[in-house]
């Protein structure tokens, strides 16, 4: 926050320049600047932080109009410019207020597509509960307001005939299309969240989140085999797109996330007595949680299908990652894949909406579940979930060799269900 603090006399002020392309549109001015009230440096940085997530929030709901203009108008207005009278401090902070203090906690950790979904999963709560004290938030409020984004499409701030409209006018139109059940988690999982932050704050006691799951027929679906050998007789060698060759095969083989794969380099592929895959996050590269860090051994499928022989080309491109062409969205990789993917799909495979990329790694996981040998730990370990628990032991296995898991990963055996003759003419294509 150093950038944003100014001493004036014992005063800190907040100071933010206004983006140029709202320049007077809601701004007159070309800087804001905000007395903090404060002589304490480290008090101005914590009010700083807060002034710097409000004043980002508003700017991006003007830069994209997310709201109807008299709406951000005020909202301007009263947030960034309100009269010049003396405010009387409130018993309890507002919601706003609340919410800002925890992205400001956090956004050091998320990249920029998290930070994106929060702002607005959060302001879709202010939106539909008010911006009202803390102290008014109850249990009640929180049910209520499960039950009306339950009733709520999609997006709708991005719809045109729907973005100017109240939410309770929103809600009461025929034919609306509600939102997922899985939206909905992630609506309530973020307001969990926040609410979590103001209670080790110290701000809110009492107040219980209801359950919400996600209905069956929303979980996505596995591919049936008919559907899987459809997949391999559609892929294609493609020089500017190695991607859409192997990462199908990869995700389909190694049942790995769709964005671990895309980001990998090519040192994360070692060719040792027993070849893996290192899933990490050096560099650029994420995972999603503590858990998804593993090395885990390659499926001798896909180890004669000549996967390694491709590692090594790149390598002798000096390309640093596996996947060169492909560029960051958001701080993913997988972006451009799984759009590529979705429309594949559609074209060759299945109008299913439940099957999708992802699906290649349920049914990897599900394949494995249903197999007599293999452990949930174990499983666990191979594809990065999160219970890594002992059966018998009840206790934490320390992270088992590629070598150990080899023999879990070659319980996955599709190669005498599923045709290749096509896939490997590909590969031997590209080898050309």
């Amino acid at each position: 926050m150093k950038g944003f603090l100014r001493l004036r006399g014992n005063t800190y002020y907040f100071r933010c320049r206004v983006p140029q392309d709202l320049h007077g549109t809601f701004f007159q001015g070309q800087e804001i600047l905000k007395s903090l009230h404060t002589k304490d440096r480290k008090q101005a940085k914590d009010a700083a932080a807060e002034w710097y997530c409000r004043t980002n929030r508003i700017f991006h709901l003007c830069r994209f109009n997310a709201l109807p203009m008299s709406q951000l108008q005020a909202l301007v207005q009263s947030e960034l410019f309100p009269p010049k009278t003396k405010p009387v401090q409130p018993a309890s902070p507002f919601l706003r207020n609340l919410f800002d203090t925890f992205i400001s906690a956090h956004r050091v950790n998320w990249r920029e597509k998290s930070y994106d979904e929060v702002a607005y999963s959060l302001e879709l709560a202010v939106d539909v509960i008010g911006n009202i004290q803390i102290c008014q938030l109850t249990s009640d409020v929180i049910k209520s307001y499960l039950a009306t984004i339950l009733l709520l499409p999609a997006n709708h701030r991005k719809k045109q005939t729907l973005r100017h409209l109240k939410i309770t006018e929103i809600i009461k139109l025929p034919g609306n299309i509600p939102m997922s059940r899985k939206s909905v988690c992630k609506h309530m999982q973020w307001l969990g969240a926040a609410l979590k932050h103001a209670k080790m704050e110290h701000l809110l006691d009492g107040v219980v989140l209801p359950a919400i799951t996600r209905s069956p027929h929303e979980e996505r679906s596995v591919y049936a085999p008919e559907e899987l050998q459809r997949i391999l007789d559609n892929l294609t060698w493609d020089e500017r797109h190695p991607d859409r060759l192997w990462v199908p095969l990869i995700g389909l083989l190694q049942g790995m996330r769709l964005n671990e794969i895309c980001q990998l380099h090519v040192n994360d592929v070692s060719a040792d007595d027993v070849p893996s895959i290192s899933i990490n996050d050096d560099v650029d590269k994420q995972v999603k949680n503590s858990e998804s860090y593993r090395r885990v051994p390659i499926h001798p499928k896909l180890l004669q299908l000549g996967f390694l022989d491709f590692v090594h080309r790149v390598k002798r491109r000096g390309e640093a990652r596996l996947f060169w062409q492909l560029k960051p969205h958001r701080g993913a990789y997988a972006h451009y894949t799984g759009k590529w993917f979705q429309t594949f799909n559609r074209k060759h495979v299945t109008s299913d909406p439940k099957k999708v990329f992802h699906s290649l790694r349920h049914g990897f996981i599900d394949y494995l579940a249903n197999s007599t040998e293999a452990k949930e730990h174990q499983i666990a370990w191979l594809v990065g979930h999160t219970n890594r628990k002992s059966q018998t032991t009840g206790r934490y296995t320390k992270p088992p060799t590629p070598a150990q898991l080899m023999p879990i990963l070659q319980m996955f055996d599709v190669s005498e269900v599923l045709e290749w003759k096509v896939v490997e003419a590909e590969i031997q294509r590209s080898s050309t």
